[in-house]
């Protein structure tokens, strides 16, 4: 963060080490000492941020399963045919349901994953409209600093 009255930058005190201008105050939503002229609290975005990547993840895990139990369907299956069988039609099998885990992880990885993404992220904010709102309010603030 840089001082708002003579730019120096690096500043982690409440006070500007350069110009001792006050950059710190007491936040009147949380009481943490948080930058002066922030248009929301800190504290609150990182708990939204939080939240937020804990939906996320919840979300896209949870689709995520069934490629974890079809490899575990197939590995089981190898394991199993090479116990009972001598030939190689049911060990071929499961590695053929291993195959078809992996190329599923891939797509996953690369065309399903994002979408999952862009959805749950939707899905948090249709739930909570506050958090969007806050956020759009704090991007707005980061983007009038920089700019300045």
């Amino acid at each position: 963060m840089n001082c708002p009255k003579c730019k120096d930058e690096y500043q982690e005190d409440n006070f500007c080490s350069n110009c001792g201008n006050q950059i710190k105050e007491k936040c009147p939503e949380c009481g943490e000492m948080e930058f002066v002229g922030r248009l929301v609290c800190e504290t609150l975005i990182k708990k939204i941020r939080k939240e937020q990547n804990c939906y996320m993840i919840t979300n896209i895990f949870d689709f995520h399963e069934h490629i974890m139990t079809l490899i575990l369907v197939g590995l089981v299956i190898v394991v199993l045919g090479f116990i009972q069988t001598e030939s190689g039609a049911i060990p071929f099998f499961g590695i053929i349901v291993m195959g078809l885990a992996a190329l599923d992880q891939i797509l996953f990885l690369s065309k399903i994953k994002p979408k999952l993404t862009l959805q749950a992220e939707w899905e948090f904010f249709r739930l909570h409209p506050d958090y969007a709102e806050i956020l759009k309010k704090a991007e707005k603030g980061e983007k009038n600093e920089t700019a300045d």
